[in-house]
Formats: C-alpha cells, structure tokens, sequence
C-alpha cells in the first residue's frame, strides 16, 4: 500500500515503536529516555494520520518537491526515496524539498526515516544536512542531522526565528527517524528515540512538512535515503484543488479560502493553475483601498501558496483578496478573476 489517510473517531498511537489503533498516547513516546522528562498531564488523542512508504514513487496530490539547484537529482523508483546531489556548482546554499501538501491541524507527530546518508563536507561551509522541517505561522522547528565545519558530525534542532542552534549532539550515524511532535505550545524534535530539544512557540494551526537534503554553501557531493513517513495529527486536509484530467493535470483555476481564517498573525491562500498565466494575488481592505500585493508574475501551470504577514500597521478587520490569472484579450474563458474575504483579528 502506497500511502493511506485514516479519519474518524479511533485515534492512531505511537507505542512500542509502533502505529496501532485506539485508547491515549503513551506517555514514554514523549520522554527522553537518556535523563529528561516532559510532564504532561493530558494526553490528547490523534484523530486522522497519514502513512506514505513511496513503494509506488512520489504521489503529486499530496507531495510537492522543489529545488533551487540543478545538480540535484530525485529517484523514487526502488520504494523509497533517493535524493542525491553530484559535485561542483556554486558554494552558495542549495537544497532539494519535498513538501507534504495537505493541512494539518492542532496536536501532531510526524516522523520520516532515513539511511546512507552521504554528508562528508569537504569543499565549503557550514556544510551538508539532513532535515526535517516543520512551519507553523512564521515559526519552523527543525530536526537536522549535518557535518559542519567547526562541529563535525552532529545532530541538532534549527528554530527560525531567531535563527539558533539547540540541543547539539556529536553523532555519525547515517541511518536514523527524524521526528517533531507538538502537544498544544510544546515542540520536541527527536533523533531516533532521543529527545533534542524542546520548547514553546506559538500555537497556529497552519502545518507544513518538509524533509530534504541541503547542501549549505558546499560544492560536494551529497545523497541521502527517505522513507516510511508518518504523521497523526488532530485534522489533516487536503488543500482544495482544482479539477484534473486522466494524466492529473490540473483542468480549471482555482482560489481557496485562505487559511486559517480569522487568523494572526499569519494566514496561507492557495491557488491552481491549469496554465502558465499573468498573475497577481492582491489584497484589499474593506474600502477597496490596495495593502499587499503578494504576487504579480507569470507562473507556469501548477498548485501555488503564499502566506500573508500584515505589518503592525494594518489594523484588525475584514480584507478581501483577489486573484488575477489569464490572458482576457483572447476572449472568454481564457481568464480568471475571483475574490474572497479574510478576517484579521489582532
């Protein structure tokens, strides 16, 4: 089974290094078993949870990879996942995501393994990671395994901002889990069954997960295994998308309702697109007067989200936003204009 979605009443827990069915969480999976102990009183229950082995390759309704560097290259071909980068190119910072595209909601514990591992740096700094990343508002939570110059072989929790290093372990391990779980305002990120470090950071509801490769400034080569990703969480779902045809290509334009909504301090707007388009994604205030504008570019066919920070000066209220997309001068139905509304509340 490739990958599978499991919603109702029944909750999935983590026990005994394994997902079964049913009853509360067990308390040891959030305790570091070398010394500290997190006290937590009431343990919710997970409603939904998601389990991906890639035994059939990369599933494009729910994972979405992006990359700002050519050298690197994807294999999803042997059940599993294999992202590699060959030498040369700039040192400049080069990365290869995956990103799991639904929401998720509230309380979660997300997991990914991965083996072979190859981040030797040699010819650069800081040097050469294996991630996996959580962003909630304008918060992310990383679990990195890396060699960096000064530090060696290591693992280490990343927090953004203020852009730090916490809970620094000497480690060579190639093969691992990564693992981030939130329990309302506390963040833990796990290596294998080691606790990291933990923390309290704020409490959106908008989830995105990503695990990747990164190259940081190096000219190296670079290559890692991901497999088995799991999450639970209290709500995953999926982005509303636009109609796809026999070979999952998009077929109309779509704007979603942004997300969350009210929100503060920052909310996400999807969109499809079933062609390369002029876009702009504009937002208005309920006078029609223009406080953003969040993109205005041609953009190829595909699914797009862009998250909304209002500065301190805009006020709390309600505020439309409006998608653009098309060509209108060649005729009907060759573009696309749909407004929603949003509330801000401060």
């Amino acid at each position: 089974m490739k990958n599978s979605f499991k919603f109702g009443i029944s909750s999935e827990v983590y026990k005994n290094d394994r997902w079964t069915s049913g009853g509360t969480r067990s308390l040891k999976s959030l305790i570091n078993r070398g010394g500290l102990i997190l006290l937590i009183l009431f343990m919710p229950s997970f409603a939904d949870s998601y389990v991906d082995t890639f035994s059939n390759g990369i599933d494009t309704l729910y994972w979405a990879i992006q990359s700002n560097d050519t050298l690197y290259h994807v294999d999803d071909t042997h059940g599993d996942l294999r992202f590699s980068r060959s030498p040369g190119g700039m040192h400049v910072l080069n990365k290869l995501h995956l990103r799991f595209l639904p929401v998720v909601q509230g309380d979660f514990d997300v997991k990914v393994d991965f083996s072979n591992a190859y981040i030797n740096r040699i010819n650069g700094s800081p040097g050469n990671q294996v991630q996996l990343n959580s962003q909630f508002g304008g918060q992310t939570f990383c679990v990195v395994r890396s060699d960096e110059i000064n530090f060696g072989h290591n693992y280490h929790v990343w927090i953004d901002p203020p852009g730090q290093w916490r809970g620094y372990q000497a480690n060579t391990d190639t093969t691992g889990t990564l693992r981030i779980v939130r329990i309302d305002s506390l963040v833990s990120g796990y290596f294998d069954s080691t606790l990291v470090f933990s923390g309290v950071f704020n409490k959106s509801n908008l989830m995105h997960f990503v695990f990747c490769l990164q190259n940081n400034g190096t000219t190296d080569s670079t290559s890692v295994i991901f497999d088995n990703f799991n999450i639970i969480a209290d709500s995953i779902q999926q982005f509303q998308t636009g109609l796809r045809d026999s070979e999952n290509k998009l077929t109309s334009y779509i704007l979603c309702q942004n997300y969350p909504n009210p929100f503060n301090p920052t909310t996400s707007i999807e969109f499809d697109l079933p062609k390369s388009s002029n876009v702009t994604l504009k937002i208005f205030n309920i006078l029609g007067e223009e406080v953003a504008t969040l993109v205005s570019d041609r953009l190829s066919a595909g699914s797009y989200q862009y998250e909304w920070s209002p500065t301190a000066r805009i006020a709390s209220g309600v505020y439309l936003y409006r998608l653009q997309a098309g060509d209108p001068s060649q005729g009907a139905g060759q573009s696309y204009v749909e407004t929603r509304k949003m509330v801000l509340m401060r």
